[in-house]
């Protein structure tokens, strides 16, 4: 995504990027901070304050949502694509109706800018976030339940596991933190990313989290134990990632431009074919096997 392009859509085949559908235009200059996805509509949230709503089948802007004072951060729809959430950096929390531009409710989130909107998988029930490093989760009304704290610099991203029971916060402190939404109560922290953690997500199963932070990392949710480091190949450090329709890959883009395709359930089967060989390779420490299996070490 280039802001002087406007924002390109792609067509992926057989694990690459094959064929640019389609390319959104620029608005008066605005560059879009944020995409959400839904069934037939794109939204993104742009650093003049505006959320926009196109269509997905012609590209065309649909709607134009005059939302915050100053940058629109985040931008996320509820799980029948009926409302579009919008997050600002003039501390807003903004639930708008999608066919009519109407808002919803809205209500000040946090004293600083918001840096992460996201919908629970079942429930009326939103978290945000904040660079002021705090994590909230709301009723749909904007009724708080929990404030979570504890990371220790801004939060990028914000992810709820598939069954909803827990959600996993990234920060710019390089740590990422899972929290029970029940209570709020902390499960575990995750360290090791190099730089701060940009993006993060649960694999569809909910067994495997996935973070960006410098490197792409793979963690076990139950335990907190990280499973695999995947090195980035594209010329600048991958930022954020989406997970692709059967969740089997993951696509991930550079500050530069550039995509990178990972098939992470790939990676963990050769992953633990080469534990599996552990004793085998240590008696045969040349070959390509070796080489290959060098690859899949933490």
């Amino acid at each position: 995504m280039q802001a002087s392009d406007g924002i390109e859509i792609w067509n992926r085949t057989e694990g690459e990027l094959s064929e640019k559908l389609m390319t959104l235009p620029e608005q008066d200059n605005a560059y879009p901070l944020q995409l959400a996805f839904g069934r037939q509509r794109l939204a993104t949230a742009s650093d003049d304050g505006i959320v926009r709503l196109w269509s997905l089948t012609s590209g065309e802007l649909l709607q134009s949502l005059s939302a915050h004072d100053g940058f629109a951060n985040e931008v996320a729809f509820n799980n029948d694509d009926s409302i579009v959430i919008s997050g600002g950096a003039d501390g807003t929390v903004i639930l708008w109706q999608v066919e009519t531009g109407e808002v919803v409710s809205e209500w000040m989130a946090h004293d600083g800018e918001v840096s992460a909107t996201i919908w629970h998988p079942t429930r009326p029930i939103i978290a945000s976030a904040s660079f002021d490093g705090s994590l909230k989760i709301w009723d749909d009304a904007g009724r708080l339940k929990h404030t979570l704290t504890g990371h220790t610099a801004d939060i990028s991203a914000l992810a709820f596991s598939p069954d909803g029971q827990h959600i996993v916060s990234a920060s710019q402190d390089n740590t990422l933190k899972v929290w029970q939404i029940s209570d709020g109560a902390l499960r575990h922290t995750l360290t090791g990313h190099s730089s701060g953690v940009t993006d993060v997500a649960f694999a569809p199963d909910g067994q495997t989290i996935f973070s960006i932070g410098g490197e792409l990392k793979l963690w076990n949710s139950h335990t907190g134990e990280l499973i695999n480091t995947l090195e980035s190949a594209v010329t600048g450090a991958a930022t954020s990632f989406e997970l692709s329709e059967a969740g089997t890959e993951l696509v991930g883009s550079s500050l530069n431009g550039e995509l990178q395709l990972w098939n992470w359930e790939l990676t963990l089967l050769l992953s633990a074919g080469c534990e599996q060989v552990d004793a085998y390779l240590s008696n045969n420490p040349t070959g390509q096997e070796k080489e290959i299996c060098e690859s899949f070490q933490k």
